[in-house]
Order: structure tokens, then C-alpha cells, then sequence
């Protein structure tokens, strides 16, 4: 990734993301994605504290109870039911993307409700985080 001030958009709302999310320093997150959005994501989470490890897709997610923090940043509905159906018991999934379609063959009440998963959903970012952006994105730069 390009360390410019370009990315401050992406950049803040993976700020937002980890902000919501609520990371535990040392805590164990799995990212699903590629590209310039999962690094800047990848880049965020670091930073809030978390162990980040980046898979391409669902084929290369670990075992659910290595991860208590999943991060979609691919929006892809197939991806999002895959997390649902694979997380630990208590994890967070933070959506971050827009999806690409509907996901529609969920169960809340059997995969989120009983197994005490939480859904968080990023929303746009706000100004803090912008600023919380620009301060990181100077700090990569020196």
C-alpha cells in the first residue's frame, strides 16, 4: 500500500472498524480479503493491537477457535455465511465491506443468536476517525 494521502478514506474506515470491533491488544483476528481494502484494514487492526493474519478466501480460514475477531473486507455474501457458520462461540464478525449480494440463508437465531456471536457493521466513517487516520498514516510515513 501506498503510504499517500489517498488512502486516508480506506484507511479511516478501517480505523472505524477496529474502533468498533473493540480489539483486545494480543487478541487473535482472522481477515478475509485481498487487495488495497484488506491492507488498510490488516494495517488498522495491527495497530488497535490485534495478531492479524490475512487469508485470500474462506478456503484458508483456520479452525474457529483460533480467532476470536473475524474481519470480512470482501462484502462477498458466501464469505459472510462462512464466517457465521465458522466462528467460535463469543466471536465478533466485522463486516466492513458492502455486500455484493444477499445474504439471505442465515439462521439468526441457531448461528448468531445461541452461539452469543455479535455482528458489527462499520458504517461510514466520522471525523475522529479521519483524524485518527491522518495521524496513523504520518507515523507509516516517518
Amino acid at each position: 500500500m501506498k503510504a499517500s494521502a489517498e488512502c486516508v478514506p480506506l484507511l479511516a474506515r478501517g480505523v472505524r472498524a477496529a474502533s468498533r470491533a473493540r480489539v483486545v491488544p494480543g487478541e487473535n483476528a482472522v481477515l478475509v480479503g485481498t487487495g488495497e481494502f484488506a491492507e488498510v484494514a490488516r494495517i488498522a487492526f495491527a495497530e488497535a493491537g490485534a495478531v492479524v493474519t490475512m487469508v485470500p478466501g474462506i478456503d484458508g480460514l483456520p479452525a474457529p477457535a483460533e480467532a476470536s475477531l473475524l474481519i470480512d473486507a470482501t462484502g462477498d455474501p458466501e464469505v459472510i455465511l462462512t464466517l457465521l457458520e465458522r466462528a467460535a462461540k463469543t466471536a465478533r464478525i466485522v463486516l466492513m465491506e458492502t455486500t455484493r449480494g444477499r445474504t439471505v440463508d442465515v439462521d439468526f437465531y441457531r448461528t448468531v443468536h445461541l452461539r452469543g456471536l455479535e455482528v458489527i457493521g462499520v458504517g461510514e466513517p466520522e471525523p475522529t476517525d479521519v483524524a485518527a487516520a491522518e495521524a496513523l498514516l504520518a507515523r507509516i510515513r516517518a
